[in-house]
């Protein structure tokens, strides 16, 4: 309740609020003590007494702290009744997310089934080049590659399995030698103490060495020549140019100087592609299904899980379908039924011949199996089984695909009484109950249920349809009647207490009875326990009549008690219970009864209460001037 004031005050005053309530709360405990302390009521009433400008001024100030007073207690009754409404929706009939989970480990999420999925294999045989890494490439894609740079092999596989390289072919004889790849090597390091040359004449200069050779100088070297190892060779003088500036050195050498020797032969053939053949198998897209027939039997059953009730149904489905290959060359047909829950009593049956276990596989998500179909043969292909969902059911058809003829009949059954548990929802469904699930197509044929404990019937006809949307419903929710109407009327009793208030005030000042501060918070209190009392009721009578019974006879009681045995027989206190009896019967059942199975029958009713406080305090204040003019007359 402190939160929830403290709420309201932010929206008006923003972060000054906690200071804001501190000075309220003050200003009304003074002028709750200036009220009930007999010396100061007793001073107003002589100040009022002897008018004059003094009367005025304290009689405005009583009627002020009255009314902070009053407004205050109106306030909290009003802002007490909000936070029990929101906490009674919070606990009572809400689905929590825990409660949800628990449930749906036993019935499953809501069921969508897919159609019957149909899909046509051939098998070819295709040459493909593959490479070491394990490429596969298309023949048609190499067209180009000469035949010497390729290993043929006549292995058939899946191509998954990498073979063993061959022996190269030798290379024709007209076949220059192919060059040696240009690879830059590191270059070795000089002799650190290089042997002194040998006396005699200088050798001409060779001709450019590779790049810091490491090689002793070749036999035949003539007596007395400088090696071309040394440094006051051409040799050594280039050696030690390239130490200084390697990279000149690179650019400036001839082309294969700074590569690696030639790779073997076997090297080379281990980077050709080998030609293989493989078997591959080809999807032959085709629309397959030519005929369907769905029907689908749906029985409610509402399941307890804390306060609340969880829509959940069993159901028993038969699917018929008409498959064909539409295409010129026999294929193998894979079939795959989608399951993503448990389906009982699964049945399949090809041409009237049900499937062995064996020749069923769970893959993908979906019961898979396969069998062989020549050029336009036709087989007939019948499913059913049992299974359990929530909240919806849906069927999914292939996105855009034509039928020739295609069929779904839905029939819903409400929720029968079992020896354990009493029928739960309306018994006899119609349109009004169910509507079509999100994105789904309405029905083509709508039957509302004959009599209670009789089917619904949804039919779809999807005769040369062709359609994006699935076809499916959203199934009606179960709340306690208590929780229902209770929710409702929490929901609108600050309204009502408000109401109630505004039509006593009204009301006394036309008949000229002086408003009583405290007469009007214990007929407030009064009609704010009956809403309080009706919530903690729902929980222990199941019947929101008796609740609604026990609740307002305990209200009308306390405020009797008080009314006439305080004030008389006397038609003010007539009309006082009046008032309340109309606040605690009429509107409670204006805004629950009536307003739950029609919006505007409680908006209508509501308008007859307005209309009709409008009337009663017109004729009051007609008989008021009717009663001042007689005075003034016979004065």
């Amino acid at each position: 309740m402190y939160q929830h004031v403290l709420n309201q005050l932010r929206e008006v005053v923003g972060s000054k609020a906690p200071y804001a309530l501190a000075a309220g709360t003050v200003v009304l405990v003074v002028a709750l003590i200036l009220l009930l302390l007999p010396p100061w009521r007793r001073f107003a009433r002589q100040c009022m007494e002897r008018g004059g400008r003094r009367g005025i001024l304290v009689g405005t100030i009583s009627v002020v702290l009255a009314l902070v007073v009053g407004a205050t207690v109106i306030e909290v009754l009003r802002g007490s009744l909000l936070v029990q409404s929101k906490e009674f929706d919070r606990t009572h009939g809400r689905k929590s997310e825990t409660n949800l989970g628990a449930v749906r480990t036993i019935w499953g999420s809501p069921l969508e089934l897919r159609e019957l999925q149909v899909t046509h294999f051939i098998t070819e045989e295709k040459i493909v080049f593959q490479y070491k890494d394990g490429r596969q490439v298309p023949q048609e894609e190499l067209q180009a590659l000469s035949p010497e740079d390729l290993l043929e092999s006549d292995d058939i596989g899946a191509g998954d399995a990498e073979p063993a390289a061959p022996e190269p072919r030798a290379a024709p004889p007209s076949a220059p030698p192919a060059a040696p790849p240009r690879s830059v090597q590191p270059a070795p390091p000089l002799p650190s103490a290089p042997p002194p040359a040998p006396a005699g004449p200088t050798a001409p200069a060779a001709p450019a060495a590779p790049l810091l050779p490491t090689a002793p100088a070749a036999p035949g070297v003539p007596q007395g020549a400088v090696p071309p190892d040394r440094p006051e060779s051409p040799a050594g003088a280039a050696a030690q140019s390239a130490i200084r500036d390697p990279q000149s050195a690179i650019d400036a050498a001839p082309v294969g100087v700074l590569f690696q020797a030639p790779r073997s032969s076997g090297d080379q053939a281990a980077d050709k592609p080998i030609k293989r053949k493989i078997k591959v198998r080809r999807a032959i897209p085709q629309n397959s299904i030519v005929r369907g027939k769905v029907d689908v039997d749906l029985r409610l059953n509402y399941r307890p899980m804390g306060s609340a009730y969880y829509t959940c149904y069993a159901t028993a489905w038969k699917l018929d379908y008409t498959v064909k290959n539409r295409s010129k060359v026999t294929t193998d047909a894979e079939f795959r039924l989608a399951q993503d829950r448990t389906y009982n009593n699964l049945a399949i049956l090809v041409d009237g011949k049900a499937l062995k276990t064996e020749d069923l596989m769970y893959r993908g998500g979906a019961q898979t199996w396969s069998m062989p179909m020549t050029p336009g043969q036709e087989v007939k292909v019948a499913i059913s089984f049992d299974a359990t969902g929530m909240d919806h059911i849906r069927y999914i058809f292939a996105s855009m695909a034509m039928r020739e003829d295609y069929n779904v009949t839905m029939r819903v059954l409400p929720c029968v009484q079992t020896k354990d548990e009493p029928a739960r929802g309306q018994q006899q469904l119609s349109r009004r109950n169910i509507s079509p699930a999100m994105g789904a197509m309405p029905a083509t044929r709508i039957e509302d249920a004959a009599a209670a404990g009789e089917p619904m019937v949804l039919a779809w006809n999807l005769k040369s349809a062709a359609t994006n949307q699935d076809v499916g419903v959203r199934l009606p929710e179960e709340r306690s009647e208590g929780y229902l109407h209770c929710g409702r009327l929490l929901r609108e009793a600050p309204m009502g207490i408000v109401l109630l208030v505004g039509a006593l005030v009204i009301s006394w000042m036309l008949l000229g009875r002086q408003t009583e501060l405290f007469s009007l918070v214990y007929l407030a209190v009064a009609y704010y326990l009956f809403y309080t009392l009706i919530g903690y009721l729902t929980d222990v009578i199941p019947s929101f009549a008796g609740s609604f019974v026990v609740a307002g006879a305990a209200s009308l009681v306390l405020a009797g008690l008080y009314v006439w045995l305080g004030w008389g027989r006397s038609f003010a206190a007539h009309q006082t219970m009046a008032l309340a009896a109309v606040f605690v019967i009429y509107y409670p059942l204006a805004v629950t009864s009536l307003g739950a199975t029609s919006e505007d029958y409680s908006g209508l009713m509501l308008q007859i209460l307005y209309w009709g406080l409008a009337a009663y305090a017109a004729l009051l204040a007609v008989a008021r001037v009717r009663r001042i003019r007689r005075e003034a007359a016979s004065a």
